[in-house]
This record gives C-alpha cells, structure tokens and sequence, in this order.
C-alpha cells in the first residue's frame, strides 16, 4: 500500500477464522484457536501498549458492526470525519469525574449515581489510587464518590 493513500479495510470473523480484505481484495484468512482467542477494546489510530508497533493513521470513515445470535445480542457503531473528531459527541455531553488513568483498568469505574431532590447528584465509583505510592495493580481499588449538578455539563463549568 502506497503511504497517504485512504484504503478499505474490512475483518470479518466468522466459523473460528478472521479474514482481511483491502480495497474489497481478500487478503488473508487466519485461523483462530478460540480456546486461546482473547478480546480488548477497539482501538483506531492508536498503538499498543503491549506491542512493539505505531504508525501514523489518518482514518475517513470507520464502522462496527458485532451480531452474537447465541446470545440475542447485535451491536452497530458507524464514524465519518463529516461527523467531527470521533470523540467530540463525548466531549460534549459526558462529565468525566475522575479519571486514574494510571491504575489498571480492573482497579477502577463507575458504580452507580443517585439523583437528590435539591438537583444535585452523587455518584459512587471504584478508584484505584494509581498515582499513590503503594499502589498495587489488580490489589488496589478504594471507593470513592462525586457531586455534581446540572451545571457542571456546561461549557466551561
């Protein structure tokens, strides 16, 4: 593939293999050992931690579509860069709380929020003190809680 071309990229999994077409050219089709398959979340643009890999991604369009009818379960999500940076519809309507971006992911998130009848609301999550000293992945977590209101969801609130 020739570097600042936009290419087509499609992986379909189906019947224990994961196939790749570029450009609607199937381009490979490799097996997969579901008892050693594993899953994380979905990435674009991004490299690894756990890899040594990178590359500059200039994305124009991204789609997921996930159908599990096993489990009665389908999920679709579509992207366009006619729609904005991807995380601008996050940007404007979500109150990021507090974040521990250096605890593992285990060891924090959200648990549950209440609504109080002055307007205010509590929410109570799990926190992992990823920046405190004797902090130990996969063995830290403390409880924590925010108050928030409407207000906060404003711009520059």
């Amino acid at each position: 593939m020739s570097q600042g071309a936009f290419h087509s990229l499609r992986f379909f999994y189906k019947n224990g293999a994961v196939t790749l077409s570029v450009d609607g050219k199937r381009r490979a089709r490799v097996p997969v050992d579901s008892s050693q398959a594993n899953t994380r979340g979905i990435v674009f643009g991004t490299r690894s931690p756990y890899e040594d890999n990178g590359g500059r991604h200039v994305w124009k369009a991204l789609s997921l579509r996930i159908r599990e009818p096993r489990y009665g379960r389908n999920f679709s999500w579509t992207w366009s860069s006619d729609d904005g940076l991807p995380d601008a519809w996050k940007r404007n309507r979500v109150l990021e709380l507090r974040n521990d971006r250096l605890a593992a992911p285990m060891d924090y998130g959200y648990s549950g929020w209440t609504a109080l009848p002055d307007g205010r609301f509590f929410c109570v999550y799990h926190h992992g003190g990823g920046d405190a000293p004797d902090y130990a992945p996969g063995k830290s977590s403390h409880v924590a809680g925010t108050w928030f209101s409407e207000e906060d969801f404003r711009e520059g609130g």
